[in-house]
């Protein structure tokens, strides 16, 4: 019989090989009780029936996924998969990974489809960025008698950013006239912004955050950094010209693209990493005429 650490082992096993070379996630008391509560819950019935996607989520007791995290105290979005059986045991992994919809928070495998609300590569790319970034998971199993089956609950975190926007996308993503339990409102302790703003490591690599509209937001495109010590720290950039160095963060992959540009000299470098030894080569304004690389013997000096 499967265990919810079973499922735990196996999806930190996927996220941490060769393919995605991720960080595993850490379990979290809370969200092994809000699993376990919503397995237990899944017994009772009364689901809407009708509809499918992230509204189906939504118990007539618990309210959706947000709502139960918000009525625990809990500040992160919880982003929630589901599985159910009849008349059999089921490994809840191998079922995830059959549903186009499911499969992505699993392996990352994130693609265009309207169906599962990826309705653009804007959408994509902000999935993937949520997948990648998640931090924490929580596990829930109950046996339903009613069914003689399974059910699994299984919810994923990133406990680095706070969620306090009042736009819950379980419920938006239900039809117009449905009955839905009460809303339950942002707790006033998550109301407090909790975003470690600038340069961020991720996943082998650097993303940039900033504080917008209480949310902390990570940026794309070019980034302007004029925090000298931040960038010493982060990207091991001196502070000759620091005032003038601007970051190109890449949309699709949402962290640095190796490119620098300064608007002093207005001329571009692009830095590589090479088993622990920075190389840099300085091209034109426009990316182009790049000359040879140099290596770079106390990280990258600008």
């Amino acid at each position: 019989m499967v265990t919810p650490i079973d499922v735990i082992n196996e999806i930190n096993r996927i996220r941490s090989g060769p393919d995605l070379q991720l960080n595993q996630l850490i379990i979290s008391p809370t969200l092994m009780s809000l699993a376990d509560a919503k397995a237990a819950d899944h017994l009772l019935g009364g689901y809407p029936e009708t509809v499918l996607g992230p509204c189906a989520h939504i118990s007539p007791r618990l309210g959706s996924p947000l709502d139960q995290a918000r009525s625990a105290g809990y500040c992160y979005y919880p982003f929630e998969l589901w599985a159910g059986s009849t008349n059999s045991m089921i490994d809840p992994i191998a079922v995830w990974r059959t549903s186009p919809c499911h499969n992505p928070w699993i392996t990352g495998a994130f693609m265009i489809s309207p169906s599962c609300g990826l309705n653009n590569q804007s959408d994509v790319t902000n999935a993937r960025m949520s997948f990648e970034n998640l931090t924490h998971i929580g596990v829930g199993y109950r046996f339903n008698p009613a069914t003689n089956g399974d059910e699994w609950v299984l919810i994923l975190a990133n406990e680095g950013q706070a969620y306090t926007s009042s736009f819950d996308p379980y419920r938006a993503s239900c039809p117009p006239g449905l009955s839905l339990p009460p809303i339950v409102p942002v707790p006033a302790s998550c109301l407090t912004p909790t975003c470690q703003t600038g340069w961020r490591q991720e996943n082998n690599s650097w993303a940039y955050y900033q504080l917008v509209n209480n949310q902390c937001v990570r940026q794309t495109g070019w980034v302007f950094d004029n925090e000298t010590n931040a960038m010493k720290q982060a990207l091991r950039i001196g502070a000759f010209g620091a005032t003038h160095n601007w970051f190109y963060i890449d949309p699709n992959t949402g962290v640095w693209s190796g490119w620098v540009w300064n608007s002093a000299e207005n001329a571009r470098w692009y830095y590589f990493l090479n088993t622990e030894v920075w190389w840099r080569r300085q091209c034109d304004e426009n990316g182009n005429n790049c000359q040879e690389w140099q290596q770079q013997s106390a990280g990258p000096m600008l």
